[in-house]
């Protein structure tokens, strides 16, 4: 990796760190570390509690806002139950963990694989939207949730609501909702339940499903060649919500830094394994790892970054054993909560795309 001169020290002490996958250059300058600095802190209001949560449209008190559970996670009697296609008894009596749930406003929408792709709902999802629409609870759920789209973006016939309701049940842009919208009994309302707050088995949880998530959009598309997994936290990120959320969504490209990795791997088999060992070791900007993960300070990016790579040798996120996905759990949770609730992160996953056979180690 030296000879790529990944890390170039000027005669002024100017530092270029130029990442080999992105091609970004990030310039240090020392004079610049002595350049006064104001943040933007605002204080506080105190919190009025509400039970359940009603802060936002993925609180708790309000399901009926968000599209129909795909699977859930639930903590009954100290042991994580995942369901998969509860009915809307269940969905409405029982407070869930965890959620899947299709994005009311997705990005590659459903019309764009069935338009460009000819795209056609999986028979399992078909009968799921057939259930869930026999049942007097699940009809009003996706009446209430055509009235509000009708509102939003005018779907105005039924030839729309059935594209709509095709996209509650056979979308490939998902998100992953946590319970909380606050900590445990919160006071303030800069009390938020972060990434970093969760505990580390909420955390595990929280990765497991959105693993299988993924898996699963993959199994009902054939048409996608990449899952996007992302986090927006914060408003500054790009959240719409300060509701912890993780996004899913299916895409059928990917962009330069991934194609360029594949590029540069199918050159050199070991070309991330020996970029994680210079710029963790030989630049000294490692933080933590365990048996399955490595963290470091990562070059060349526009803000500070952190990057965390799985050990393991498989390249999908869902085919990790359980040992290995606890464990790339755990240094991404400890690096949430390094960086606090109150710093706006963006976090992003890598790995190997489904039309390439060059393995992509996971990398977040």
């Amino acid at each position: 990796m030296e000879r790529w001169n990944l890390v170039k020290k000027l005669k002024d002490d100017t530092t270029v760190y130029r990442n080999p996958f992105t091609g970004t250059e990030s310039w240090t300058i020392p004079e610049r570390k002595h350049r006064p600095f104001y943040a933007k802190i605002v204080p506080p209001d105190e919190l009025q509690p509400r039970l359940p949560e009603n802060y936002c449209a993925f609180c708790a008190a309000n399901y009926i806002k968000t599209t129909p559970e795909k699977t859930r996670i639930e903590l009954l009697d100290g042991q994580w139950i995942l369901i998969d296609a509860p009915d809307p008894e269940h969905i409405f009596s029982k407070t869930a963990e965890f959620r899947r749930i299709g994005n009311l406003y997705e990005i590659f929408s459903t019309s764009y694989w069935t338009c460009n792709y000819g795209y056609q709902l999986s028979a399992e999802n078909r009968k799921r939207a057939s259930d869930y629409l026999a049942n007097p609870k699940g009809r009003e759920h996706i009446n209430s949730l055509l009235s509000a789209t009708v509102h939003h973006a005018g779907v105005q016939n039924p030839i729309d609501a059935a594209r709509v309701i095709d996209a509650f049940f056979g979308g490939a842009h998902e998100l992953i909702i946590p319970r909380r919208h606050y900590i445990e009994d919160a006071r303030q309302t800069n009390q938020l339940c972060s990434t970093g707050v969760l505990t580390p088995e909420e955390h595990l949880h929280y990765l497991r499903l959105t693993c299988f998530a993924a898996e699963d959009i993959y199994a009902h598309n054939s048409f996608l060649t990449f899952i996007g997994v992302y986090t927006n936290w914060r408003h500054d990120a790009g959240a719409t919500f300060e509701h912890l959320h993780r996004q899913v969504i299916g895409l059928d490209r990917y962009g330069y830094a991934l194609k360029n990795g594949i590029s540069m791997a199918a050159q050199d088999a070991g070309v991330y394994q020996d970029y994680v060992a210079y710029v963790a070791l030989q630049q000294n900007l490692f933080l933590c790892e365990n048996e399955h993960a490595i963290a470091f300070a990562d070059i060349g990016h526009p803000f500070a970054t952190v990057a965390i790579y799985s050990k393991s040798p498989q390249p999908l996120p869902w085919a990790h054993t359980p040992a290995e996905l606890r464990g790339m759990s755990d240094v991404i949770h400890a690096v949430h909560a390094a960086f606090g609730a109150e710093e706006a992160v963006n976090e992003e996953w890598y790995y190997q795309p489904r039309d390439t056979t060059i393995r992509i180690p996971w990398h977040v």
